[in-house]
């Protein structure tokens, strides 16, 4: 995966959602590493997601790290982005409640020219079963 042909074959496919991305010159770089060793992982996995959500996957990872956690642990609230508010949880509302009206993670969401978007069901194959609905340690677990 590290072979330069195949580095400028991945920056080709990621170049149009630099847009999505930070404003800041090692962002590109950033997100073609990232990609690069989920697609790796997921190969290896046997998981089948489609390259496009996989990249705006990697973006929101990048972008919003706690968000990506929260949306690891129940991917069901990734369906809070079409109503535009912050699920009823004042953990959630208190750090996160911004993002679910932000129009930049709103972008990062939703479909591209191929139709892929972060669904719940892309979400749950990407983190797999074993996270979604509950990870150990997360900061967004249900209290004992």
């Amino acid at each position: 995966m590290s072979r330069p042909e195949v580095v400028e074959e991945t920056e080709h496919f990621l170049a149009p959602y630099a847009t999505l991305l930070e404003p800041n010159p090692r962002s590109m770089k950033r997100l073609v590493n990232a990609f690069g060793l989920q697609h790796a992982v997921n190969l290896l996995s046997g998981v089948d997601v489609p390259l496009e959500a996989l990249a705006r996957w990697t973006i929101l990872e990048q972008r919003w790290p706690r968000l990506a956690e929260l949306l690891a642990v129940d991917p069901s609230l990734v369906d809070a982005f079409a109503d535009e508010n912050a699920p009823d949880d004042p953990r959630i509302a208190e750090v996160l409640g911004p993002l679910f009206t932000s129009a930049a993670v709103r972008r990062v969401m939703s479909a591209d020219d191929e139709g892929a978007t972060l669904g719940s069901d892309v979400i749950r194959r990407l983190v797999g079963e074993g996270l979604a609905g509950g990870a150990e340690g997360s900061s967004f677990t249900e209290p004992a």
